[in-house]
């Protein structure tokens, strides 16, 4: 979350205390991999195995790190606690309604 925060430009995320990635394939390989220890609370990394790989549509890479679209990125901003829901209003005010906006302008008349 912390590196979509920081792609849109997100004034609301100042430090990140946690990492969420989404990983597709064996996380408990990965964890092994990267030196990760499971805990049962107080953790600062979530590895998250998508239920559906359409979470990753229109993914971008940003400063290094892939990053979901603004949609998947604000729907995963609504389920999280504190300042959270405020970078998710900052992102639905400042790009998702704009690009809305744009689709439905860019629409052809209906005559």
């Amino acid at each position: 979350l912390f590196a979509g925060a920081k792609a849109i430009g997100s004034q609301y995320v100042r430090v990140a205390n946690r990492t969420h990635s989404y990983v597709i394939g064996e996380q408990g390989q990965l964890a092994q991999e990267i030196g990760l220890k499971k805990v049962d609370s107080g953790g600062n990394v979530v590895l998250i195995n998508p239920f559906d790989k359409d979470l990753l549509f229109d993914k971008r890479l940003v400063d290094g790190a892939w990053v979901v679209s603004d949609l998947q990125l604000y729907l995963d901003f609504c389920a999280q606690k504190g300042r959270a829901q405020e970078t998710a209003d900052f992102l639905l005010d400042s790009r998702i309604r704009k690009t809305l906006e744009n689709d439905i302008d860019a629409l052809p008349d209906s005559q």
